[in-house]
């Protein structure tokens, strides 16, 4: 449901006011909210509300201090989708699948790209959850990767780590291998930058005999068809066996492997730059909002 305000414009301006409200979060309004099977904000309770505002002249000021702010995050945002959208065209285009060459190459590359069964790429591993009885498994020694930890294209933290101990008796893997998520969440890819561990959702490519980064950026295009081998499960899911049988396209020259690795590289680190502008932008407002109302 939803409410509407008319706005007396003698004393409010009613950008000001959309500001205002923005400063309220939802942790401070569930104080208000009538607890029920449907939770809800009655009218009668919004009319109570009481606020303390500034003289029109300086209203306008704030409004127009805000506006600025969001008009640099709606700048920011289209530049990240913009970029966004250019590094899934060279996806589509710089790789090779069943039908065709890559359309996009490096000058001076014109071999043949051949089909491969991903355990053809290096060894495959699915992870295990040690005990959670023994809390001897659970101590801060070795990363152990969930699929919620596989935000980034580099893996260097974990919310769980795990024991020496525990990492004896749990697969492993040293820096340089891919993490894959095949269970629930299909799709998410990592690089690994120490030695580290993971749960069963998730299958590992080590000891690989191509450029890491390159396999990385093979798996990100190859995503779509690595899911479509997935299970229709309430959970979809890819077995081990089904995952490593998977044939995709690869270029032999490292050569052009490397070009290619470099290339996406670039780009990430950009997507990456930006989406840290943002988040420094979006922290920027909501301090403000926090500080220039009553």
């Amino acid at each position: 449901a939803f409410f509407s305000m008319e706005i007396n414009n003698l004393y409010f301006s009613t950008e000001y006011l959309y500001y205002l409200l923005l400063k309220f979060k939802k942790k401070e309004l569930n104080k208000f909210i009538i607890k029920q099977t449907q939770p809800n904000l009655s009218k009668k309770i919004i009319n109570q509300f009481i606020f303390k505002i500034p003289s029109l002249q300086e209203q306008t000021k704030i409004v127009n201090f805000f506006s600025i702010i969001d008009r640099k995050i709606e700048l920011i945002k289209e530049q990240l989708s913009l970029l966004e959208k250019q590094k899934q065209y060279y996806l589509n285009n710089m790789f090779a699948n069943e039908k065709s060459y890559p359309k996009i190459r490096f000058k001076g590359f014109n071999d043949e790209w051949k089909s491969k069964k991903i355990k053809e790429l290096g060894n495959i591993k699915t992870g295990k959850t040690p005990s959670t009885k023994n809390e001897k498994n659970w101590l801060n020694d070795v990363l152990w990767i969930t699929i919620p930890d596989m935000t980034k294209k580099y893996l260097t933290n974990s919310k769980k780590k795990i024991s020496l101990m525990a990492s004896k008796k749990n697969p492993i893997v040293k820096e340089k291998s891919i993490l894959f998520s095949c269970i629930g969440t299909i799709g998410n890819i990592g690089i690994t930058t120490t030695i580290t561990s993971f749960n069963q959702q998730i299958n590992s490519i080590s000891s690989i005999k191509d450029g890491v980064e390159y396999v990385y950026y093979l798996f990100q295009y190859n995503t779509e068809k690595i899911k479509s081998y997935s299970s229709a499960q309430t959970l979809p899911m890819i077995n081990k066996n089904y995952f490593e049988n998977i044939e995709i396209f690869v270029s032999l020259n490292y050569k052009e492997q490397t070009k290619i690795a470099n290339f996406f590289s670039i780009i990430d680190r950009k997507i990456e730059l930006i989406k840290e502008q943002l988040s420094l932008l979006e922290k920027q407002k909501q301090y403000y909002l926090n500080n220039m109302f009553i």
